[in-house]
């Protein structure tokens, strides 16, 4: 059978089973029960579409721990199948700083965390995604509420597409409202010394090699409580070696030192413009995005020795005064108006 046969056949499968499980499974009730504890193993070629439905589980159990019992629900498209821990983000960080319940939306009708807004069609509002490379073609015509950074404005307004000078990648406002101590469920911080932290993209998950005078941090998640344990691990490092952008990201918004690598015989797709666009959007110069050949222990302790906290000239206002042009709810209301009362332009670590 041909490949793109097996792939279409593949895709009618995943949609059959997206409308099966949207039309007969009671999500609210369900989150009730220990089936939101459930996972599938990633082996299972529709494990990503088994695993979706259990963290929407998760996150209205979440809500409803914080008194929220019928949220308000916003759809939205994120790049899923590759339980990528920045992919995994979005319906989190929205059920956190707005209450609402976050539904997968084959139409795309909002894209936001990731290298994404290539995918995005006429009907789509954009929030602070960006390009993945410097030549970039969009074939839509999105509404642009907040975009990584002025590199993806640049070209946006190069094909005509309007964009606002509001900039920022939606993971920079987790310290606002995640603080790892305060999470039920999460690693423990304890208080013995920590080891510097490698996190690798999660294409290079398997041949970056663990040595035992440093963690490591997969970015392959399938749950909540994988997002959860990612963020903490991130922000209780003394050091980071990363060659994830998100992983990157984190490491600004929490200020842990951080040195990124890249890996000549294994790309992540696209070129250094992302990392560049991030940077600029938040305020930073472009970072030094080291090149190497493999990882061994030299090439660490080189990565380490150049790390630095990097301290963003930026404020979330304007990209959360974006997100409620289309999702206004008394939580994130709320949450604006604290963020405005007490951020100041720096990380909020």
């Amino acid at each position: 059978m041909q490949t793109s046969l097996k792939m279409k056949i593949k895709s009618y499968i995943e949609v059959f089973l997206d409308i099966l499980f949207d039309t007969f499974i009671p999500y609210r009730v369900l989150s009730n029960t220990r089936l939101r504890e459930w996972s599938v193993p990633a082996n299972f070629i529709y494990s990503y579409v088994f695993n979706q439905k259990f963290q929407r589980l998760q996150l209205l159990h979440i809500l409803r721990e914080n008194g929220i019992n019928d949220p308000h629900q916003i759809k939205a498209w994120w790049s899923r199948g590759l339980n990528n821990f920045g992919d995994e983000l979005l319906a989190y960080l929205l059920a956190r700083i707005a209450a609402v319940e976050c539904i997968y939306d084959r139409n795309k009708s909002m894209l936001a965390i990731g290298s994404i807004i290539r995918f995005a069609r006429d009907n789509s509002f954009v929030w602070g995604s960006g390009i993945i490379r410097e030549d970039e073609i969009m074939e839509a015509r999105p509404t642009c509420l907040a975009v990584r950074g002025p590199l993806t404005r640049k070209k946006m307004l190069e094909q005509d597409i309007p964009c606002p000078e509001v900039y920022g990648d939606p993971a920079m406002l987790f310290p606002l409202f995640f603080k790892p101590q305060t999470i039920s469920g999460v690693l423990k911080i304890q208080g013995e010394p920590r080891k510097p932290l490698i996190i690798p993209h999660f294409k290079h998950d398997t041949i970056v090699p663990r040595f035992l005078e440093y963690d490591y941090q997969s970015l392959l998640v399938t749950s909540i409580g994988d997002i959860e344990r990612v963020v903490s691990h991130i922000s209780a490092a003394p050091s980071v070696v990363t060659s994830s952008l998100h992983g990157f990201i984190f490491c600004v918004a929490y200020g842990i030192p951080v040195s990124v690598f890249k890996l000549k015989k294994k790309g992540i797709g696209g070129d250094n413009i992302k990392f560049d666009d991030f940077c600029y959007g938040v305020g930073l110069d472009p970072i030094a995005i080291h090149e190497v050949d493999t990882i061994d222990k030299e090439q660490i302790e080189y990565l380490l020795n150049n790390a630095r906290i990097y301290a963003p000239n930026w404020t979330p206002v304007p990209l959360l005064e974006g997100l409620n042009e289309i999702c206004q709810t008394e939580t994130l209301s709320a949450f604006i108006k604290n963020v405005k009362s007490g951020y100041s332009c720096h990380n909020a670590a």
